[in-house]
């Protein structure tokens, strides 16, 4: 989830004049010791594991994507489709979140 707020702020960002972006990364299956997920479209290509930590105690969550015309770019060279801008990107997220006692959770 990703919220963005601009202009003025409540208290728990400083109330300040200015910009703030809130991102919140969700947290892997407990239950699950092990859970993947591959997803190949028009845009993007993107993988995602997650999994169990300590028991159920925790969990992680790791995931990974990359622009998909540049993937096809490098493997048959787009000039042979006459596409002059190929958007370029490559991005990693990791997660790990264990509870340390029934109070804390990190």
């Amino acid at each position: 989830m990703c919220t963005f707020s601009a202009g003025g702020f409540p208290a728990q960002y400083g109330d300040k004049i200015s910009s703030v972006m809130d991102i919140t990364v969700r947290e892997g299956d407990r239950k699950k010791g092990f859970a993947s997920n591959t997803v190949l479209n028009m845009d993007r290509n993107r993988y995602i594991d997650g999994g169990r930590l300590a028991d159920g105690k925790g969990s992680w969550i790791f995931s990974a994507r990359q622009s998909l015309l540049e993937f096809v770019d490098k493997l048959i060279g787009m000039s042979a489709l006459s596409l002059t801008a190929i958007p370029k990107y490559l991005g990693c997220t990791n997660k790990s979140s264990v509870m340390m006692s029934l109070q804390h959770k990190n």
